[in-house]
């Protein structure tokens, strides 16, 4: 358990026997904040443009970027808690472009970030240092293998996968969709043989793997996926 600089301190006082006043802390309070006219809070339907910006229109967002760099970290809330970030959308999208752009500004670059551009190496280090970073969803529940399946690292996602304990089925489902969209054929493989049990999961636009293949023009990811029993969406 994470302890606290008050903590710390009071223990380390009281082990060379010196008394602590409550009131030494009373720097450490937080004040309420308030509002500063001198920091003006952006506008929501700024933030909203540049965050669907950031799945898709590089040059949106560097023109947004421009008038307002304050925008670079903004977060977008889709509702329930589901906050995303320009950086995240372009992330889950696949879109290396708009994400070498933002994190080159100065953007915070997470775990899902470095899966879907295949820093292996980066996030694996994460991994060692916390366990849980396997489990990570970013905004609308995307997982980091789905991410990995975007990157296309097999190594990334066989650490991933290792940490998921129950939770590897599913992932393993929904990321054959980054795989096929990003044209990733040994991933998909992989991951056929490494979790996934329905290779019919649709995706948001009710279609499977297999009609995303055929709408891409992948013959090698269509001959996979039938031999391997996938089917049409209805």
């Amino acid at each position: 358990m994470p302890i606290s600089r008050r903590r710390l301190f009071s223990c380390a006082a009281a082990a060379c026997g010196i008394a602590v006043s409550p009131k030494l802390f009373a720097a450490d309070e937080v004040a309420a904040p308030k509002d500063n006219p001198k920091r003006p809070r952006q506008s929501l339907s700024l933030v909203k443009r540049f965050v669907e910006a950031g799945h898709r229109n590089l040059d949106t967002v560097k023109e947004m970027l421009e008038k307002d760099p304050q925008l670079l970290n903004a977060s977008w809330d889709w509702g329930k808690g589901d906050w995303e970030t320009a950086l995240e959308g372009a992330s889950h999208m696949g879109r290396q472009d708009i994400v070498d752009y933002l994190i080159g500004r100065g953007a915070r670059a997470n775990s899902l970030s470095y899966a879907m551009l295949g820093k292996a190496e980066v996030v694996i280090a994460q991994i060692d240092a916390n366990p849980a970073t396997a489990r990570l969803r970013g905004p609308h529940g995307i997982g980091l293998l789905f991410h990995a399946a975007i990157g296309g690292s097999i190594p990334l996602a066989e650490k991933i996968a290792d940490h998921l304990g129950a939770e590897r089925e599913g992932q393993c489902d929904a990321a054959l969709h980054g795989a096929v969209r990003f044209g990733n054929a040994k991933m998909l493989e992989w991951l056929i043989g490494n979790g996934a049990q329905n290779l019919d999961t649709p995706n948001v636009f009710d279609r499977t793997p297999l009609d995303e293949a055929e709408r891409r023009g992948i013959p090698e990811m269509v001959a996979l996926l039938e031999r391997n029993g996938a089917t049409r969406s209805k």
